[in-house]
Parts: C-alpha cells; structure tokens; sequence
C-alpha cells in the first residue's frame, strides 16, 4: 500500500505513515467502500503544469460542460485518475478523491521531528508510569493509617464507669525479650589455710601449699606466720598439698564453696632416728579423745595419766578435746614386744554411751624414717567406746581393728580405762624426743 499524501510505501496494518505522518484510517475505510488508490506523478513539472492547467479549466467550464469534458476523456485518461464508480458528475466537491502530493513536498519535512516525536511519546510515557506508581502507594499507606486509626479508636472506645472484664483470653502474653539473660558467673571461693607443728603446737611458716584440681595444681603459696589466703579459686573439690623442709608432708581432698572457706592441718617433724616411729591419731569432732599405747614388755600403758613409760615411749601431749590431734612416739618400732594402739572416747568409757569417735573421722597413722608407712580410718557406722587399729612388733604394723561397746570400764582386761583424767581444757606435760 503507498500513503495517499506522501506516496511512500507503508505496510497495510499501519495506522500512519512512518515518513510524513499522514493518518491512514480515512483512506483505509475508502478503500474499503470499493475506491480506488489514486495515481501519484512523481515527476515535479509535468504534475504542477498539469494540475495548474486542469484547476484553470476547472475553473472556467460550466458544470455541464466539465460533465461533458469529463465523459469525453480517453480511457487512458480515466484509468489514470482513477475515477470511483458510485463518484458522481459534481467532482469539484472532491468526494471519493485524494489530494496529489508531490515527492518535494514529502522531502521537506525533517526526520528528526519523527525522531523528538517518538522519544516525547515515550517521556510521557515514563512520567505517567511514575506518576500511577507514586499515587498507588500514597493510597496504600493512606488506607493502612485509616485502617490503624480505625483499629485504635475500637480499643479506646469502652464505657466510661466500666471496667473491661479480664479473662485468660484477654490477658497478654508476656513477649519474649530478644536478648536472653546472661548467666551470672558462679561467685569465686577464697580459702583461709592455717598450719600447725603438731609437735609443738606451733604455727608453722615457709610450707608450700598447693590446691590440685584435676591433678593440674591451679594456686600455690607458702605460708607467713602458719597461714596464707587463697583468692578467686572456681569452687569444687580439690586436692591440698602441704610441704616444707624437714617436715613430713600431707595431703587430702577439700571442697570450697562459693565465698569464704577455712582449713587447718597438723605436720609432724620428720624422724631421723631410723628406730623410731610415729602414731599419729586425729578426729574431727570437738570431743576428747584420747590415744593409748600399751607395752607387753613392761606391762605399762603410756597415756595421760602415764605420759612415758621405762622403754622411753611416751606420748607428745594429751589434747582435751580442743586440738583434734595426739601424737605417740615409738622408741624402738622394731623390737620383738608389741606396742598395741588403742583409740578411746573417755567420757563413754564411763558412762556406758555409745560414741561418736568413729564418725567424726577418726584417723591412724603411722610414720617412720621412711615416711608414712599406715594409714587407716575407723569405721563410720560403728559407735564404739573404744577402738584398736592394731599393733606395732618388730618394725612392722599388723592391723587388728577392734571395736569395744558398751561400759569398757567394768570389762575384764580394760581396768586401766577406769583411772580419771584431768578436766577437759588441761594438759599433761609435754614430752620431747630423749
């Protein structure tokens, strides 16, 4: 298809044409009705010589003599024009015609206008997509401030003198904090550590205590005057070592609760003479317990109403019931006569009443140049008046572990158990190695 105005060849579906821009829709419904395309003369002098001299007689003729005129035109003059079969004989009213545009006239309008006319278009467009965007979403916020609105002006609207009735339902459920609560640190235990010469009773400086956990030692020190603090220990049960220089050592297991602790041990002097021995007893509890040798050479017992006996084994001291440790040394550990060892609760000696000794950690030792060579403890179930670990013959410990109940002093065999001792809270002399 050419365009009637310009002449160029357009694709039938187009609307326009895409070189002048003429509208389409007009011819395309004539074409439709039967009309013919008219021819265009593309040659520039022939067609304004031509269209000049046909608008001139136009002019001049009558309407019948152009009837006439018209009807006396060759066939090929008729073919050119293109005349439309239902035109009528008034064709100077142009019905069913289209103007004649010359190929000058087309060559002067500019294709950048068709350029700056598409790229407008598009710019219009662009704005207009912006615009319906910007105005949705004012809308959208808009109604979700009316919908907020709505939703607060229903929740404040209560009667006045009446109070909103409170169910399960309508009681909040506590929200959950974003953060969690960070677990205080367990408080830090502190330990006050306090050490005796047990054969003296004196405090003991320049001793190496050490707290084990896990057998990784987590804190030393050494003591000033008998005692040091530990500080900022992580509580929980741990290993204590005490050491010093000719001293025999001692360890045991300890717990520290969070804050404040205390402990307290008794070491001993360590023995040179290779003959003689120790018999280290020691309790827990605050009642007087008494320690006991007996000598099957002489027949005597060494205790607190007899420190020393003619063999020169005596005892370091008697403890009424405030020091929780005696100590009785053995001259000569390895003659061929027994030392038998005997532990008592006086006060139940007497009286017949069951004791607490062996539950309040009860605790025999012995030691020689070697070191610690016995270590037994008294069973915790038993309630026994007096207890025997056992006995020293030449040189060698041989456990007996006897529990006497009931009223030791009325026993055949115990008469030495009937002798008094001093008050609670006074002390035999002490005795020295001689």
């Amino acid at each position: 298809m050419f365009c009637p105005k310009c002449g160029g060849k357009i694709k039938d579906d187009n609307s326009f044409c895409p070189l002048c821009g003429e509208p389409l829709e007009a011819y395309k419904a004539a074409q439709a009705q039967g009309m013919t395309q008219p021819v265009i003369n593309t040659d520039e002098s022939d067609n304004a010589g031509e269209g000049a001299a046909n608008t001139a007689g136009q002019a001049e003729m009558k309407p019948e003599e152009k009837v006439s005129a018209e009807a006396a035109k060759p066939d090929d003059t008729a073919s050119a024009s293109n005349p439309l079969p239902d035109q009528t004989a008034d064709s100077s009213s142009g019905a069913g015609s289209f103007p004649k545009i010359s190929y000058e006239e087309k060559k002067k309008i500019p294709v950048w206008i068709f350029i700056a006319a598409g790229a407008a278009v598009v710019l219009i467009l662009l704005i207009g997509i912006v615009a319906a965007v910007l105005v949705a979403r004012k809308a959208a916020f808009n109604d979700t401030e009316e919908v907020v609105a709505e939703v607060d002006e229903e929740e404040v609207e209560q009667p006045e003198n009446e109070e909103p009735e409170v169910t399960e339902e309508t009681v909040p459920e506590a929200e959950a904090t974003a953060t969690p609560t960070p677990t205080p640190e367990p408080e830090p235990a502190d330990c006050k550590v306090t050490v005796y010469l047990g054969n003296e009773y004196a405090p003991l400086s320049d001793v190496l205590v050490e707290f084990k956990k896990d057998d990784q030692v987590v804190y030393s020190d050494t003591t000033v005057n008998g005692t040091l603090n530990a500080k900022d220990l992580e509580p929980g049960d741990y290993m204590i070592r005490y050491t010093g220089a000719d001293l025999f050592g001692d360890e045991y297991k300890i717990t520290l609760e969070p804050g404040d602790n205390e402990t307290e041990t008794i070491l001993l002097a360590r023995i040179e003479d290779p003959e003689a021995a120790y018999v280290f007893i020691t309790w827990e509890g605050a009642q007087d317990i008494d320690a006991c040798m007996y000598n099957s050479s002489t027949g005597q017992y060494v205790k607190y109403d007899n420190p020393i006996d003619d063999m020169g084994n005596f005892i370091y001291q008697d403890n009424n019931a405030f020091r929780g440790y005696e100590i009785l040394y053995v001259r000569d550990r390895n003659a061929d006569y027994d030392h038998i060892i005997y532990v008592m609760d006086q006060a139940s000696v007497q009286t017949g009443d069951p004791s607490s000794m062996e539950a309040d950690g009860l605790r025999v030792r012995v030691y020689t140049i070697d070191g610690l060579i016995e270590d037994t403890s008294a069973d915790k179930s038993k309630d026994a008046a007096l207890f025997s670990p056992g006995s020293i013959t030449e040189g060698e410990f041989e456990k007996n572990a006897v529990y006497v109940d009931g009223n030791v002093s009325k026993l055949a065999g115990y008469e030495w158990t009937q002798i008094k001792k001093d008050e609670p809270g006074e002390e035999t002399e002490a005795k020295s190695e001689g």
